[in-house]
Parts: C-alpha cells; structure tokens; sequence
C-alpha cells in the first residue's frame, strides 16, 4: 500500500438550510441534522470525480445526514464500506447554536436502512455523541484526539477517507500540523496529509481546502484555495521557483497553492509572502 498513510479530510458539502432555512418543517430530520441541498448534491459529485483515481482504504464520517450522503457519493465507485463515527461531530455550542436544544442524529440503524449497502454495522465507534460543554471551534479538541487516534490505531496503513465538519476539520488539522496555520475548512473541499515515512504518526499536510474540482467556488462559508483561477501553470512554476518554495499539486493534477509542510511556520509565512508578492508583481 506504499510508504505512509494518507489521510483526505473532507467538509460536508452545502447543507440544505444555507438555502432553506425553514427545511425542517416537512421533514423527519430533526433541525441540526440538515442533509444536503440540490448544490450540495452536485458538489458531492464533483468530489466523487475527482476522487474516482483516488483508492480508499477507510472511510469515517460523522453520523449527520449531510456527512454521509457527501461521503455516499464520493464512495460510489469505490467498494470500500463507511464507518459512522460520532467522536467527527462538531463542537457542541456550534450544533446547539440558533435554537437546538440537544445533538440528535440517526442511529445505525436507521442510517444502514437508507445506506444498506454502504454502512458497516459492525463499527464500534470511539465515541457514541459530543462531549458536554465544548466551547468554540477547538472545543471538541479532547474528544477528536481520541478521536484520530483511534482511527489512526484502525487503519495501520493506506488511505484513509474522513468526511466531517468544519470545527472538528480544523481540530484535525491542529493535531496533525500543531505548528501550522488556523483552518477553516469550506464546504466541499479537501485536505490531504501525508504521514511522514518512516515515523509513525507523523503528518505533513501536502495542501489545504482545496476547491480546484468543484465549477462554482462561491460561498462555500470557509476557507478555500484555487490559485489557478487567477495565475497560468507556468507562471505559477516560475514564481515559486524564484521564491524557492514546491507547489501544492491537487489531486486532480491542477496546482493549487504552496504545501504548509514547507520547513518552519517562519519559512511557510516568508514563503507565502514571497509567492503572493511576486505573484502580484506578475500580472
């Protein structure tokens, strides 16, 4: 299965109260547990495409609607089984937030019933819902380090697919790359890390919030990255050349920005400066 672990983290994709917010009138879904818009749906297969030459070894999402249909879609062509883990939830204060009371979503049983092909019911999860009292984007950080390392413990190597949300993404990201930047991942985009062989356990991120596959990039309510919208392949080759730093390469092939495993967080910062500087210089 080659040398180190990869890991694909993934935000759900649009979810169907940034369009509809009264969505859970007609609906057996309970108000947090929104599932995917009509946008979503066609962002989840866009994911799905890109990630088709992708071989998945593991695949965990959170139990939430969104989660898992964005996780069915993106494992269509793939014979790989989902393992619902409730340990990828988000914090509690950002499910509990504009008038939800408790975090409610499907049993196992209920989601294999939808999902009876793709679910694995013989998962035992590390966690079976949040933790009391998280606060703010890291507030789950306690419970997604049991979290990772549990799956990490699962999956001793190959790839590994986690669809989740954005507060428990960004505690991933923590995790693996302490010294790295803040994310906030945006919905529908995709991060990859790369375990650095031959030490076990440790991650460089290869890119971050990567959106070059989806066609409509707009409001995606968190950070994303597609610098060849706006600079040609040679010249971004030519700028990074001069400001001595690699290239993030997406897994579609298209370059999408400067890799945060560049050398220290000072080197990372003089190199975006670097790069964003010249880029500019050059249109």
């Amino acid at each position: 299965m080659g040398r180190g672990r990869k890991i694909y983290c993934i935000r759900h994709c649009e979810r169907e109260d940034n369009e509809n917010p009264f969505w859970y009138f007609n609906s057996r879904l309970t108000k947090d547990n929104s599932p995917l818009s009509e946008r979503g749906i066609k962002q989840a297969q866009e994911i799905a495409r890109s990630m088709g030459p992708v071989r998945i070894d593991y695949a965990f999402s959170s139990p939430y609607r969104r989660t898992v249909e964005t996780a069915s879609r993106i494992l269509s062509k793939h014979m790989t089984k989902l393992f619902i883990e409730p340990g990828l939830l988000e914090t509690e204060s950002i499910i509990l937030g504009d008038g939800v009371k408790s975090c409610t979503f499907e049993t196992i049983e209920d989601l294999c019933k939808s999902y009876p092909s793709l679910i694995d019911p013989m998962y035992g999860p590390r966690f079976e819902s949040v933790n009391h009292g998280e606060i703010g984007l890291f507030g789950c950080k306690p419970r997604v380090q049991k979290t990772i390392e549990h799956i990490l413990n699962l999956c001793p190597s190959g790839n590994i697919l986690i669809v989740a949300h954005q507060s428990s993404l960004a505690t991933i990201h923590n995790i693996l790359c302490p010294e790295d930047r803040q994310l906030k991942p945006g919905q529908a985009t995709i991060t990859k890390y790369k375990e650095r062989y031959p030490y076990k356990g440790q991650f460089d991120c290869i890119y971050e919030c990567d959106s070059s596959h989806l066609t409509d990039r707009s409001a995606l309510h968190g950070h994303h990255y597609h610098i060849n919208q706006i600079y040609t392949k040679p010249t971004l080759r030519r700028i990074a050349a001069a400001s001595r730093v690699e290239l993030w390469i997406g897994i579609d092939g298209e370059i999408t920005g400067i890799p945060s495993s560049a050398a220290s967080a000072r080197m990372r910062r003089r190199c975006h400066r670097n790069f964003h500087r010249q880029a500019t210089a050059s249109l």
